[in-house]
């Protein structure tokens, strides 16, 4: 490979590089170095934003710009429901508690060591009338197309509790 001079600021003043970085060496900057093998330190679950309260997450391995092949979340309900629709397939795996998910007409419910996968392009709803927690992976999307975020709702709210 070539090398050319850098202008990405993280990169600091004069570094030299070779070419642009792949998508994988992307999320490989996320990660720590340990011995060759990657590694991704925990954070908090944190909502969304201000009226997400019921649903927090926390990307374990995040999504790379552009698409990439995959990407792991943790994230959880408590007494909330949200829906979206993403361009890749999605699987989640239930740690604690009970997920139901609805996608096509069909609903199921989830209980701690179940998944299920909601397929690309399809919308899942997803909620916990109590609590679940869940671990997420999102499949490839190497055309890095974005996912449509439906709705979010407090179950108290929606059922007037």
């Amino acid at each position: 490979m070539t090398e050319q001079d850098s202008t990405r600021p993280d990169d600091g003043p004069g570094t030299t590089l070779r070419e642009p970085r792949t998508a994988r060496e992307d999320r490989l900057a996320t990660a720590t170095e340990n011995d060759g093998i990657a590694v991704w330190r925990p954070s908090e679950l944190r909502p969304l934003d201000a009226a997400t309260g019921g649903m927090r997450s926390r990307w374990i391995i995040p999504p790379v710009d552009g698409g990439g092949d995959y990407s792991v979340s943790e994230w959880s309900l408590t007494g909330a429901g949200w829906s979206d629709r993403h361009p890749h397939d999605e699987l989640n795996y239930v740690i604690e508690g009970e997920l139901h998910i609805e996608s096509g007409g069909t609903t199921v419910v989830l209980r701690p060591g179940d998944a299920a996968l909601v397929a690309k392009g399809e919308t899942g709803r997803y909620w916990a009338p109590e609590y679940a927690r869940m671990f997420a992976v999102y499949g490839s999307n190497p055309e890095g197309e974005t996912s449509d975020y439906l709705d979010y709702w407090d179950i108290a709210e929606a059922t007037g509790r």
